[in-house]
């Protein structure tokens, strides 16, 4: 997520840390003992066991665009082969099935210099259906509860994302729309 939440507003929230270090959330335990999260993902702690974080990882470059590469991909940048991004793997597994791209990205923010969220080798046709992130005039006590509205074109109605990012009954209910 290019210019996501910081981690102490979310996974590592660091309670016992000074104020000037530690985020505004409180703190919450998850599934796993020991481990606390921040309020705003009590979905994601529940269900911590179900999944790993990766909380220290070194591309050994200062590059988010090689950064972005291997996250994105799974592999290291290769300057001979443009090796895919998940989206565009699973685009090319699975196909069109509607009118919707099987591939949609929110944000257009990657760096691209070197791979990261393309198609590669699979080919512009699996490549991501690129959205723009506008914020929602509505006001919010929290930068993390901020409504988002995704536009793609002027001709596509705007889809009020949730308000939070464990919302997911609303976010199935606006890309039904």
């Amino acid at each position: 997520m290019g210019g996501g939440v910081s981690q102490v507003d979310t996974f590592d929230p660091k309670p016992e840390a000074p104020v000037s270090v530690k985020g505004e959330f409180k703190s919450i335990d998850t599934a796993i003992p020991g481990v606390k999260f921040t309020e705003v993902c009590p979905t994601m702690a529940k269900e911590a066991q179900r999944y790993g974080l990766l909380s220290g990882w070194n591309p050994k470059n200062g590059s988010h665009g090689t950064a972005d590469q291997y996250v994105m991909s799974g592999r290291p940048v290769n300057q001979s082969v443009r090796y895919p991004c998940y989206g565009s793997v699973v685009s090319y597994h699975h196909g069109f099935k509607t009118a919707m791209s099987p591939f949609v990205q929110l944000g257009t923010s990657l760096d691209k210099r070197f791979g990261g969220g393309s198609a590669g080798i699979l080919g512009l046709a699996h490549s991501a259906f690129e959205t723009l992130i506008r914020r929602s005039s509505r006001p919010s006590a929290s930068p993390l509860s901020r409504d988002f509205a995704a536009s793609a074109a002027p001709s596509f109605k705007s889809l009020a994302l949730p308000a939070t990012i464990n919302d997911a009954a609303a976010l199935k209910t606006a890309i039904s729309r």
